[in-house]
């Protein structure tokens, strides 16, 4: 066999084993220690992030989702590589809502005072790329490849805490789910947190009472939302996707204090079904300065209005 046409060729080594390999070109002896990852045994982690809870930031503002701002992410296998630097290579985190992704979750990047920047789908170091990442659908994938510079630690673990969460027609409280996966094999590292929200957007005409955020939330769909939040006072707000619309309603009970805002609505109709107010709770209507909210349901029980 010529060696001289040998272009290349893989060794999977163990954990501190170290060849010496010809090589074809030079003849010389070259030493080699490589690191399989299907070696790897320790899982990642990600510290200082599950259960933390931040405030929903409002329309078109977007909130942090780190809230101490010292989230990290480890793992001792990958921290190990580059002389001790890290290198995250095939490494992946993945951060969406819990359970249905919905595109109404936005996700972005802070790099003010990063030791990143942003350059179309990659994130890069010194104008070098040491991660890409797909942003569509309310799922953010971000990829450590290495492929321009290091995917170092210190990289790595300077991205998470600027992740930046909007959502201009929140659904109440939204759980956001962030995976780890080292790429190795080894289980993945998850953490939940809560972006909290005490509004909640009328986002689908077709009223049902059945909870289900991925194709909208119609009006009994809100109020079920809103009697499971036992924190404070519930605003549902009608979007801006129904003006003009006429919603026929099913009927629903209100078991707590509730504001029905239709200010980004020129005129909107809620028609049909019985409104049942508990002992005790108000139902107060708001609307901006020449809009205009038509009632015409029946409104039964002890509970109070206002306007």
């Amino acid at each position: 066999m010529n060696l001289s046409m040998i272009k290349k060729f893989s060794l999977v080594l163990s954990f501190g084993l170290t060849l010496n390999v010809l090589n074809a070109f030079s003849g010389e002896l070259a030493s080699v220690s490589p690191t399989s990852r299907t070696l790897f045994t320790t899982s990642p982690t990600i510290s200082n992030l599950n259960g933390d809870q931040v405030a929903w930031g409002g329309l078109s503002t977007p909130v942090l989702i780190d809230a101490g701002g010292n989230a990290t992410i480890s793992d001792p296998e990958l921290q190990s590589l580059n002389s001790g630097n890290g290198n995250w290579a095939g490494a992946t985190l993945t951060i969406q809502r819990a359970g249905t992704a919905l595109s109404a979750d936005q996700f972005s990047f802070g790099t003010t005072g990063a030791l990143f920047s942003v350059n179309g789908s990659s994130l890069q170091s010194g104008g070098l790329t040491f991660a890409t990442f797909t942003n569509a659908n309310g799922v953010l994938t971000i990829s450590f490849t290495s492929s321009g510079t290091m995917a170092t630690t210190a990289l790595v673990n300077d991205i998470l805490p600027r992740i930046f969460y909007t959502n201009n027609t929140p659904s109440g409280d939204a759980t956001l789910r962030i995976v780890l996966n080292d790429g190795s094999g080894t289980p993945n590292a998850t953490a939940e947190l809560q972006v909290t929200s005490d509004t909640i957007y009328i986002t689908n005409s077709t009223d049902t009472g059945t909870i289900d955020r991925s194709n909208g939330v119609s009006f009994s769909e809100a109020v079920a939302i809103a009697a499971l939040d036992t924190t404070g006072s519930q605003i549902i707000a009608f979007s801006s996707t129904l003006s003009g619309l006429t919603l026929t309603l099913n009927s629903v009970s209100i078991s707590e204090n509730l504001t029905l805002d239709s200010d980004l609505n020129s005129t909107i109709t809620l028609s049909g079904g019985t409104i049942t107010g508990a002992t005790g709770t108000v139902l107060e209507f708001s609307n901006g300065t020449g809009d205009v909210l038509t009632l015409n349901a029946i409104l039964a029980g002890d509970g109070s209005l206002k306007k």
